[in-house]
């Protein structure tokens, strides 16, 4: 009956993470690891573009959500005015709607996590989560972007759990 009694919780913990979209997949590649919605799909574009990871919704028959990891040479630039700088250009973009940022870690460094959404010609929402880590002598940018039917906080974890291996 213990047995039984444990299978069962185990059961539905898994059903109610999976529900609450708290389980993720993780990619490792390129030299960074970092996870993502189960069920999205992972391609590799080019140099600039490390990795793209999308969900397409079937029935709308067009994707709903990406997470994309972009690279630049550092080149010795600061990196702080850097930040500071796409920071103005995000909130200053008037498509950019209801500007926040929060302090987060990513890759166990400070940084910035910007979040805003914009509305479509449909009048749906769409939510945007941005951070920007450097390492190896080059500034990765992560950017999650999810429609109203994506888990924000997925996004959001996502960004979250970008590293470099050690």
């Amino acid at each position: 009956m213990k047995y039984f009694f444990r299978l069962a919780c185990a059961i539905i913990l898994s059903v109610l993470l999976v529900a609450c979209g708290q389980t993720l997949s993780l990619y490792e590649g390129q030299g960074f690891s970092i996870r993502y919605p189960q069920g999205w799909t992972v391609s590799t574009v080019d140099k600039a573009v490390l990795i793209t990871i999308s969900h397409a919704d079937r029935n709308l028959k067009r994707v709903d959500g990406t997470l994309t990891v972009t690279v630049q040479p550092l080149n010795n630039e600061d990196f702080a005015a850097l930040q500071k700088a796409n920071e103005e250009t995000l909130k200053n973009t008037s498509v950019n709607l209801n500007f926040q940022t929060d302090r987060v870690k990513v890759n166990n460094q400070d940084t910035t996590l910007w979040k805003y959404e914009r509305t479509g010609t449909d009048n749906k929402k769409t939510f945007f989560r941005q951070a920007m880590v450097t390492g190896k002598g080059l500034i990765y940018t992560i950017t999650a972007l999810g429609e109203e039917s994506v888990s924000v906080s997925d996004l959001e974890e996502s960004i979250k759990s970008f590293s470099f291996p050690n």
